[in-house]
């Protein structure tokens, strides 16, 4: 059977199970996974079947799921569901209606802004954000200014969205550090170059570490070059998390003028510092601090050091990572063998059969999954004899899918 029948038979049984009152829960929600637009009617009468027999649950996740297939057509279902007795079930249509992007929806979600239930309130706030209508300014300014801390944080990013900042850059400044931590958080995801000052200003004066943290890793998201001293400058707060979220904001920002201070904490006591240090100068194109760091006597930091040149994509990082398939810390065996899948490079290839032999399941697991991905034939009889002979599901499932892979090249 081709893999289009078997999807068109896990379609269809799915539909099937949308009417078992056993089943349709769970066919409800994966029918909003797949994709496939030909449910959005079975959904739709699923949302609007009022019969007492027909659970909550399924309706709710039927909401949800027109959400996720993105078709206008449950556009004015969802609106009418907006009404619906269930606060359950009005906040998932209400979230769904953002993600439809119609402005017949705006008029609907600004009277949901009224409903007695918080989460319907939330879900239309964030909606209208994302629906981008200017009718929406003036009753989210309202929220703007609200008591409660999580329903001003959401009402500033969706006013955010809409363009105006000035609410979020308010919050900076407010009493309660959740309101400022959100508002950092998301002015850095708004991109905004207003925010930039006021951000600045967050980094070296808040006494709160997760405003400070929260500025830094916005700066990094704005890319202003300007910010760079700044953040050198947060690499010695005396907050660990801080620093790193200032490390990752330099790895964003990518200024060679981090190279000096951040050699400086190669060699720092704390295992986690000289980890974070290392990504930054391999994102900034130096990668020889994360070599060296395979060699660290802590295996969270060789873990750290595997992961991260794995993400680069470096081939100068192949053979050292060959060497680390041997390492006595399973993790850190794990982690290679999963990082020179994503190198992509065929040296690794009988290395990885032969970590197939591994002691640790789930290092074998990574090993076949990589060999699947690098598209080695010669790796067929090794992951043939494994998948026969494993009794370990998930290194069984690995197999098979390397070889299906492997069959497609």
């Amino acid at each position: 059977m081709t893999s289009l029948a078997q999807d068109d038979t896990h379609f269809q049984s799915l539909l099937e199970q949308l009417k078992d009152p056993n089943m349709c829960i769970s066919a409800a929600k994966r029918l909003g996974e797949l994709g496939d637009t030909r449910a959005v009617e079975p959904l739709i009468a699923t949302l609007q079947n009022q019969n007492e027999q027909v659970p909550t649950r399924v309706r709710e996740h039927a909401a949800e799921s027109l959400g996720n297939l993105g078709h206008t057509r449950a556009v004015e279902p969802l609106i009418a569901t907006l009404q619906d007795q269930s606060q359950l079930v009005r906040w998932r249509a209400a979230e769904s209606l953002g993600k439809l992007g119609d402005a017949r929806a705006v008029e609907p979600l600004i009277a949901a802004l009224q409903d007695q239930d918080y989460n319907v309130v939330n879900g239309a706030i964030r909606s209208l954000g994302l629906l981008g209508d200017a009718r929406a300014i003036k009753p989210l300014m309202t929220f703007a200014k609200n008591r409660d801390t999580w329903r001003r944080a959401c009402a500033g990013k969706s006013l955010g969205l809409l363009g105006i900042i000035e609410p979020l850059i308010a919050s900076l400044n407010h009493r309660n550090v959740h309101v400022r931590y959100s508002a950092a958080e998301s002015l850095g995801e708004l991109g905004d170059a207003r925010a930039f000052e006021p951000l600045i200003a967050a980094l070296q004066e808040d006494q709160d570490e997760r405003v400070r943290l929260s500025a830094a890793e916005s700066l990094g998201k704005l890319g202003d070059a300007r910010a760079v001293e700044p953040l050198i400058a947060a690499l010695y707060d005396r907050h660990h998390h801080v620093y790193m979220s200032a490390t990752r904001a330099l790895g964003e920002l990518g200024d060679a003028r981090a190279f000096e201070p951040l050699i400086t904490f190669l060699h720092h006591q704390i295992p986690g510092k000289r980890s974070c240090a290392a990504r930054c100068l391999g994102k900034l194109g130096d990668i020889e601090p994360l070599l060296a760091l395979l060699q660290d006597q802590q295996e969270l930091v060789r873990c750290n050091a595997a992961l991260d040149l794995g993400e680069l994509g470096d081939t100068r990082a192949v053979e050292p990572l060959l060497a680390l398939l041997q390492d006595r810390d399973k993790q850190v065996r794990r982690i290679t063998a999963e990082s020179l899948g994503k190198l992509g490079d065929a040296r690794a290839v009988e290395p990885l059969i032969a970590c197939l032999q591994d002691q640790d399941h789930d290092v074998i697991r990574h090993a076949a999954q990589s060999l699947g991905k690098l598209g080695a034939s010669r790796a067929i009889k090794a992951l043939s004899i494994l998948f026969e002979n494993s009794s370990n599901p998930s290194v069984k499932k690995a197999a098979r899918e390397a070889l299906q892979q492997l069959e497609q090249k």
